[in-house]
């Protein structure tokens, strides 16, 4: 059999490793290579060190959730409602510039002015109002 050298770590030194990973600058599994332990060693020290906690909810039916629960979950909903959004509007401003950048190079092309027939219902109507009043 192959002896194996148990290393035992100071508190200090757990919680730095946490503070580490609760700063956001680096992922569980980078510190756990970087130092050369588990990441579920990590896991325990951030369960045990750790300035979040994890929220257990535990639900039997729907008409025992109480007040604070419901807020909870409700909070939860609107934060993935929020990334949803957030996600939809990075996409459209993607295509927005990617929009502008082929107007700028049919612009080029053609040598003078662009003009789109503007529509009220199209993202970008501002833009071309804006190319209309020479802004």
């Amino acid at each position: 059999m192959e002896n194996r050298t148990q290393i035992r770590y100071s508190e200090a030194f757990k919680k730095s490793i946490v503070e580490e990973v609760e700063s956001g600058k680096v992922g569980i599994g980078q510190i756990a290579k970087r130092y050369g332990v588990s990441y579920v060693t990590v896991y325990r020290w951030m369960d045990k060190y750790g300035k979040s906690k994890k929220v257990r909810i535990f639900i039997q039916n729907k008409t025992e959730i109480d007040p604070m629960t419901k807020l909870e979950l409700e909070n939860l909903d609107l934060k993935k409602q929020l990334q949803t959004m957030e996600s939809v509007l990075a996409k459209t401003q993607v295509k927005l510039v990617v929009a502008e950048a082929e107007l700028e190079v049919y612009k080029d092309e053609l040598g003078r002015e662009v003009k789109k027939s503007p529509s009220r219902s199209s993202p970008n109507f501002l833009y071309t109002k804006q190319v209309e009043n020479g802004q």
